[in-house]
C-alpha cells in the first residue's frame, strides 16, 4: 500500500570505491514531491560547498545534529530494525533495489568528494521494468503536460526543479560497482527514514536513528564533511 519509493546513498571514498552508506525510505513519495526531495538534495549540497571548503564545522556537530533529528523519544521503538545485514553480497544497485519495498521508483545520490550526481529509477508500477530515466520521464509517468503546467497543487514550479536537476550530472547507476557495503539497517515503523551507519562516529552508541525527510540534505552534507576533513 502507498507509493513507495527510496533514496539510495552511494559514497565514492579516497581509494575510488563506491560504497552504499544509506537507504531512505518514504511509503508515501511520488511524482512531482519525489523530484521536489532529489531537488532539495542536490540544490542544498551546491549550496553547502563554500562551507566544505572552509572547512567551518565541528564533528560533535554532526553528532548533536542527528540526535536532534531522532523521529522518536522511545530509543526502543526507534531502533526496531528489518531487513537487517551487513549485505556483503550487495556488489551493484539494482542488488541492492532487491531488497526494498518499492513500486514508484528510486533516487540515487552519489557523492565524489565536492561533487554530487544523480540517478532516477522508475519504479514497476510506472513501467514494464526498472530503468534509469530522466526527470521529466519521470513525472510524465504520473501527470499530463496540461496538469504540470497549472499554477497550483504538486504542479507549482516542477519545471524549474527539474531544469535546475538536469543542471547537475547523471550517472547510469547500474553500471556502478560497490566494492563494499556499509551496514546498514532499515528502520521499522518509520513513516520516512534514512537508516545510516553510526559506527565510525563512537560518540553515538544508539546505531542508526529514525530522521525527518526534510532533514535529509543536510545530514548527507554533514557526514560528507565529516568524510572529506576527519
Amino acid at each position: 500500500m502507498g507509493q513507495r519509493s527510496q533514496l539510495i546513498v552511494i559514497d565514492k571514498d579516497f581509494r575510488g570505491d563506491f560504497k552504499v552508506v544509506g537507504v531512505w525510505h518514504n511509503q508515501w513519495l511520488y511524482g512531482c514531491r519525489f523530484i521536489s526531495a532529489l531537488h532539495d538534495i542536490l540544490i542544498n549540497w551546491k549550496k553547502a560547498i563554500p562551507e566544505v571548503k572552509k572547512n567551518d564545522w565541528q564533528k560533535t556537530k554532526l553528532i548533536n545534529d542527528l540526535i536532534e533529528y531522532v523521529n522518536y523519544k522511545d530509543y526502543p521503538n526507534a531502533l526496531r530494525f528489518w531487513n537487517t545485514g551487513n549485505y556483503d553480497e550487495n556488489k551493484s544497485v539494482k542488488s541492492v533495489m532487491r531488497r526494498q519495498d518499492n513500486n514508484n521508483g528510486y533516487m540515487v545520490v552519489v557523492f565524489d568528494g565536492l561533487k554530487v550526481s544523480y540517478d532516477i529509477i522508475s519504479g514497476l508500477e510506472d513501467s514494464p521494468e526498472e530503468k534509469s530515466v530522466s526527470a521529466k520521464e519521470y513525472v510524465n509517468f504520473f501527470y499530463t503536460v496540461d496538469e504540470l503546467s497549472k499554477n497550483d497543487g504538486d504542479g507549482k514550479g516542477i519545471f524549474k526543479k527539474i531544469k535546475k536537476i538536469e543542471s547537475f550530472p547523471k550517472i547510469d547507476s547500474f553500471a556502478l560497482k560497490l566494492n563494499d557495503w556499509v551496514k546498514v539497517e532499515m528502520l521499522k515503523d518509520c513513516p520516512s527514514f534514512i537508516g545510516i551507519d553510526m559506527n565510525e562516529y563512537k560518540e553515538q552508541k544508539t546505531g542508526n536513528v529514525c530522521l525527518f525527510p526534510e532533514k535529509i540534505a543536510g545530514i548527507l552534507i554533514k557526514k560528507e564533511m565529516a568524510r572529506l576533513f576527519p
